[in-house]
């Protein structure tokens, strides 16, 4: 079996190295826009999201703002003390901020291993700004058509936590008293989140690369003759190797969006890749994938729900995917973050090399 899967690894690295340097073109044009939205999407969206929650957790405020959420929604789900606002935040935020407070909160020793696994199937979600701005109303023009893929995504987590807490029973230990004050714990959370930062933005060019040599070979095409796919099914498939391809989506397709809603809860194989570098070897994501068919069906079901309560028959025929959701004008100062981000880290690594 070992040689099998050794044998697969060399095949497939060979046919992408092949296809790297055969459609270099392509790949170095895709290369360059992935970094252009790295900097002026990524970084501005999520590092202080990052930054925040990781001060939040380090600081205690985390437990202290989950206090009256644990007394409300905390009890109907069985959530563990101090575990409700961080469910809220990852909810709120994106993709990868739950990971990265999950992660954090392993590093200091307050959540165990299969707890956070546990936590992790629910943590998960790709926020209201990309729901309901970019999908629903880059998409569909409509705000209507982002709330029900928001409200899908976060009722389903609902439903899960209620269920995962009662069968695995996270726990959750209180913070520690921390003696480095508020100026070291903001230091250290903002390092911590550059450094994380910088390992998604790497994987989000290394994927971007790997796509654009796959999408150039006509991979794609050749699947979409060979099942006789329809447009809204072909952009569907390259969602689910990179969410942000479900833009492409005609405005008329609002029969996809239970599927795409079931789309968004996964994430696409980029984000993955991205949430995996987030953790490192923090906890496994065993348990996030062996759930991910059911909150993905859960989603499903529930979009077709909403879309019934809250979507007539008549939706605006007009897009505005060819506008930017977000603003693009951050360059200067997102470079700016990351040289500052940069120097933090060097040093951080500078004063522990001088006190080895």
């Amino acid at each position: 079996m070992q040689i099998i899967k050794k044998a697969a690894a060399a095949i497939i690295a060979a046919a992408a190295m092949t296809g790297l340097i055969v459609y270099s073109g392509e790949v170095s044009q895709a290369v360059e826009q992935s970094i252009e939205r790295c900097i002026k999407i990524i970084v501005p969206s999520l590092f202080a999201f990052m930054a925040v929650s990781r001060l939040l957790i380090s600081s205690g405020a985390a437990e202290q703002l989950s206090r009256p959420l644990d007394l409300t929604l905390g009890k109907l789900l069985k959530m563990p003390r101090g575990g409700t606002a961080v469910f809220v935040l990852s909810n709120i935020a994106g993709y990868p901020v739950g990971a990265s407070m999950l992660t954090q909160l392993r590093q200091e020793g307050r959540i165990g291993r299969r707890s956070a696994e546990a936590m992790s199937i629910y943590c998960y979600a790709a926020g209201p700004a990309y729901l309901i701005n970019a999908a629903g109303l880059g998409i569909y023009g409509s705000r209507t058509a982002g709330l029900s893929l928001f409200l899908s995504v976060f009722t389903a987590n609902i439903i899960l936590a209620a269920a995962i807490n009662r069968i695995y029973k996270p726990e959750l230990t209180p913070a520690p008293a921390n003696g480095s004050g508020l100026g070291g714990q903001l230091v250290s959370s903002v390092t911590s989140a550059g450094e994380a930062m910088f390992d998604m933005c790497l994987m989000i060019v290394f994927f971007s690369a790997l796509l654009a040599a796959a999408e150039a070979s006509g991979a794609f095409t050749a699947i979409d003759r060979a099942f006789g796919l329809s447009r809204s099914s072909s952009v569907l498939l390259r969602s689910v190797f990179e969410i942000t391809a479900s833009s492409q989506l005609s405005p008329s397709s609002i029969g996809a969006l239970p599927a795409l809603a079931a789309a968004c809860s996964f994430g696409g194989l980029c984000v993955i890749f991205q949430l995996r570098s987030v953790i490192g070897n923090s906890y496994s994501l065993k348990l996030f994938f062996i759930w991910l068919p059911i909150r993905a069906a859960l989603v499903f079901l529930l979009c077709k729900m909403y879309d019934w309560i809250l979507l007539d028959n008549y939706l605006p025929t007009f897009t505005q995917s060819e506008q930017l959701i977000v603003e693009l004008d951050n360059f200067l100062p997102s470079l700016c973050l990351i040289m500052m981000i940069f120097i933090l880290v060097f040093q951080k690594r500078l004063d522990f090399l001088k006190r080895v």
